[in-house]
């Protein structure tokens, strides 16, 4: 049999490979190595509750009564655990550094999607941003670990942009005293 990738959270998708010379397949065993899930179908889902290495097998029967089964290991693997930090404040066309502070247990994460709330995004693991106008803005993160998995999340109303004051001054060629004001 063959098994599709794995992430915690997903459904599994187990597919019966099996074949016989002589006659039919009638009976499918599947034990996906949790302890708690069994099939008795050609080609099952499952979902894992846990982390882990499973041994899945497989026992098949066929019309002549003849057995034969294999045992696969798979693994489940970890979804990111998406975290940032960045100045929450700032002035228009001032520069923010976004870090990515991601983990995912027992990998690295190998790519990112960053969208700032402005209509820019990056595929960069740490990235300067600049806002051109001012305003209130949700930044979202998608990373994807080494194993593939995916995970994303959006940091409502994050990051405040606030409006430049605008300098000004006169000058004038009228001489003020006390005598004369």
């Amino acid at each position: 049999f063959s098994a599709d990738f794995f992430c915690i959270g997903d459904n599994a998708s187990f597919y019966d490979n099996s074949n016989v010379s002589s006659g039919n397949i009638i009976s499918w065993n599947w034990n996906f190595g949790d302890g708690i899930g069994i099939a008795n179908y050609t080609n099952p889902n499952y979902q894992y509750l846990n982390v882990a290495t499973y041994a899945v097998s497989l026992t098949i029967i066929s019309d002549k009564l003849c057995e034969s089964s294999i045992t696969n290991y798979i693994t489940i693997s970890p979804l990111p655990m998406v975290n940032i930090y960045a100045s929450e404040k700032t002035c228009v066309g001032e520069a923010i550094k976004f870090i990515d502070l991601s983990l995912v247990e027992n990998g690295y994460i190998i790519a990112w999607n960053w969208d700032f709330g402005d209509a820019t995004t990056s595929d960069k693991q740490e990235v300067t941003h600049t806002y051109q106008q001012s305003g209130t803005f949700s930044v979202s993160l998608g990373v994807t670990s080494n194993a593939g998995c995916m995970q994303s999340k959006t940091y409502p109303n994050m990051i405040n942009v606030y409006s430049n004051p605008i300098a000004d001054f006169m000058a004038s060629t009228q001489f003020i005293s006390i005598m004369n004001p």
